[in-house]
């Protein structure tokens, strides 16, 4: 043997120098935490998406329960177009009892914005009045601006 081929070996690894499986650990667990906090905010963002577009667009509900129990218990055509006017005839009624409640929550709702609206300043007002504005066309339509 010569002397390049004794610098060419790699030297062996070092059996005093502590293993770091504690800094594996940590690292695996945090990359499980930051998936696990990634998938729960997908998930409200989905959620509160389709709880919104509900609530803006009540007529597509029987539609969408109709395709729902199709997938869901294998329903035919005919089944599901039956179970769709089953749902729009009954629905009609729940949609008359959810306009007599708006009616009703649109003065309170009036209310809480007036009383609230003199106790801040200026900018927080006009910065007030657009989010509840918006709270208001996202999760009640139908009260913006109730005698």
């Amino acid at each position: 043997m010569n002397d390049r081929t004794r610098q060419a070996v790699p030297a062996p690894p070092d059996a005093t120098r502590p293993r770091r499986i504690w800094l594996t650990v940590l690292l695996c667990s945090l990359i499980f935490l930051g998936g696990g906090v990634v998938g729960a905010g997908i998930t409200v963002m989905r959620v509160g998406r389709q709880a919104r577009d509900a609530i803006q667009h009540p007529d597509l509900l029987p539609e969408r329960v109709a395709h729902r129990l199709k997938s869901r218990l294998d329903l035919t055509d005919d089944q599901t177009r039956r179970v769709e006017q089953i749902v729009r005839r009954r629905y009609a009624r729940i949609l008359k009892a959810r306009n007599d409640l708006m009616q009703d929550i649109g003065p309170e709702i009036d209310a809480i914005e007036r009383e609230i609206q003199p106790i801040l300043g200026p900018d927080q007002t006009v910065r007030f009045k657009e989010r509840f504005d918006t709270f208001r066309e996202d999760w009640l339509p139908g009260t913006i601006g109730q005698p």
